[in-house]
């Protein structure tokens, strides 16, 4: 062992945090357990569901579907109709680009969500957040533009037919090293 070792800084851990975007909108039989086991069997931190009315106009279906991915997720957010029902607490929703709100949110939520997929991605582009936006069929989700493959600002942009589940690789150490927050 060198001497010099003891005074190199420690290797910052990632924080690699794995998203697992499902979207359905059409009815399913056993939809339920379907919504479960997608998300045990993919090997997610966080679930993003978008549902419709017509597949679930019972509450508390919906609230036993949260408990029993709650066991197993650290968070899990679903919407009907872009409505959010349950927010975990690394996310939140945005409908205006207001700075104050944003700088307030930005050392406790990571990930935002919006109705406009431009929205999203401006947002992404000036603050610390991950975003992700589903509307009329597009589902968008964005990143500061040093982070994405494509140097576009989106990690994925996608036209989605349902029933459709996408797993996002997200970093949060690389985007705070990106805006030099820490």
């Amino acid at each position: 062992m060198n001497f010099f070792s003891w005074f190199r800084k420690p290797k910052k851990k990632s924080e690699r945090y794995i998203l697992g975007i499902l979207i359905v909108t059409n009815p399913m039989e056993k939809l339920e357990d379907t919504i479960i086991s997608v998300f045990k069997r993919e090997k997610v931190n966080g679930a993003v569901i978008f549902l419709s009315k017509t597949n679930f106009p019972d509450y508390h279906r919906i609230k036993k579907i949260r408990k029993k991915l709650r066991k197993t997720l650290d968070d899990v957010v679903i919407f009907i109709d872009k409505t959010p029902i349950f927010i975990s607490q690394n996310f939140s929703i945005v409908d205006k680009l207001d700075v104050r709100q944003l700088r307030k949110k930005q050392k406790s939520v990571k990930i935002l969500f919006t109705n406009e997929p431009y929205m999203a991605w401006q947002i992404s582009q000036l603050f610390p957040y991950y975003g992700i936006s589903y509307d009329k069929g597009l589902l968008t989700v964005t990143a500061p533009i040093p982070i994405t493959r494509d140097f576009s600002g989106f990690i994925l942009k996608k036209t989605v037919n349902t029933p459709f589940l996408a797993r996002v690789s997200l970093d949060f150490n690389i985007i705070y090293e990106v805006h030099n927050l820490r």
